[in-house]
C-alpha cells in the first residue's frame, strides 16, 4: 500500500519549491568546495598543463631547441600528470609549480572568477609574457563543468524543497 503524503506537507514542500531561485541555486553551486578544485582542475592540469592552451583554445606557445636542452632530462608532474619540455611541445608554464599554486576561484551570485598570481620572484608578468586570456574555462572546459555540478545542483534542489 502507498504511503499517503498529508496535505499539510505536500504545501511545505510547495512554499519550499518557491523559495528557490537560480540565483541561490547558483551561489550554492559556486560555494562548494568540490566545485570550485573542479574549475581549477580544468583550467590548471586539463587545458594549461595538458594541452597547453588558454581560455580560447588557442596555444600558449611551444618550446625552443634551447628550452629542451636547458631541461634535458628533466621533467614536471603536476596532479598526476608528468610531462617535460620538448621543442615543438606547448608551453605548460609550469617549473617549481609557484605560479599553479597561487590560483583560486572567486565566487559571485552569478559565476566565478579564476584568479592567480602571474608575478611572483620578480619575473615578468607571465599574463603578459605569453597569454592575456590564460585563465577561464574554454568552451569544452565549460560543458565538462555543468556535466559534472549537476548532482550538486539535483542533491541541493531535493535538500531545500524536502527540508
Amino acid at each position: 500500500m502507498a504511503k499517503k503524503i498529508r496535505a499539510g506537507r505536500l504545501r511545505e514542500v510547495v512554499d519550499n519549491l518557491k523559495q528557490l531561485s537560480e540565483a541561490k541555486i547558483q551561489l550554492r553551486i559556486w560555494r562548494d568546495e568540490k566545485v570550485q578544485q573542479a574549475i581549477l582542475h580544468l583550467n590548471r592540469t586539463d587545458q594549461i598543463f595538458k594541452d597547453g592552451i588558454d581560455a580560447d583554445g588557442n596555444p600558449l606557445g611551444v618550446y625552443s631547441n634551447v628550452t629542451e636542452f636547458l631541461n634535458q632530462g628533466k621533467s614536471f608532474t603536476f596532479n598526476g600528470v608528468t610531462k617535460t619540455k620538448k621543442a615543438g611541445e606547448p608551453y605548460i608554464l609550469f617549473d617549481k609549480g609557484d605560479f599553479f599554486a597561487t590560483f583560486d576561484v572567486t565566487q559571485f551570485n552569478d559565476g566565478v572568477k579564476i584568479t592567480a598570481d602571474s608575478n611572483f620572484e620578480g619575473n615578468e608578468l607571465l599574463t603578459d609574457s605569453y597569454v592575456t586570456n590564460l585563465l577561464g574555462l574554454t568552451d569544452k572546459s565549460t560543458n565538462e563543468l555543468a556535466i559534472a555540478i549537476v548532482p550538486f545542483a539535483i542533491r541541493f534542489v531535493r535538500e531545500q524543497i524536502l527540508k
